[in-house]
């Protein structure tokens, strides 16, 4: 009986006694303690490690949603009215292939020989005011058209400038 009671003993840890002035310190219970805390700290970074992720993945669809600050809609547009306008001035260009062949056979083609010198000397100065007023009309509507290609390489190109600098997907689609 002894000698089971003095091996219990020896089996059983002693109670924690009090240290330092009345301190309980149980070296295990510590152990568990700063396991327990480290633990919590590594949950406590994945979680800020999760929220720092979230954040960046807000700032990119952000940016996704981001539209293009420049437009050539407008420029464009402006370019073409100028260009119809032009055309709309120009009275002695027709723009039908038909109405151009009725009107150059009328006036060019269908000459009566048979005609009087007076009539033909009248019809040849309506012939030439007309071809001249084309003349000038074309003239027109060609240099409006060049100042016009102009003004649209310059809008392509900053087009082509702001979609090199495109952030996000929508900007992309956009230029």
């Amino acid at each position: 009986f002894a000698l089971a009671a003095t091996s219990a003993m020896v089996l059983v840890p002693p109670p924690a006694q009090a240290q330092f002035g009345g301190i309980v310190y149980d070296p295990s219970n510590y152990a568990q303690n700063v396991l327990t805390a480290a633990r919590t700290l590594e949950q406590i970074n994945n979680q800020i490690r999760m929220l720092q992720n979230q954040a960046t993945s807000l700032i990119n669809e952000a940016k996704n949603l981001q539209r293009l600050p420049l437009t050539i809609a407008e420029p464009l547009q402006q370019q073409i009215r100028q260009t119809q306008k032009l055309l709309q001035e120009a009275q002695r260009i027709a723009y039908d292939v038909r109405e151009i062949e009725q009107a150059f056979a009328q006036q060019y083609r269908d000459i009566p020989l048979t005609a009087s010198q007076d009539s033909l000397v009248a019809n040849a100065k309506s012939r030439w005011a007309n071809s001249v007023a084309a003349f000038e009309d074309a003239l027109k509507v060609q240099a409006g058209v060049v100042a016009n290609t102009e003004g649209s390489r310059e809008a392509i190109s900053n087009l082509l400038d702001a979609s090199q600098s495109a952030e996000g997907a929508l900007q992309t689609a956009q230029a």
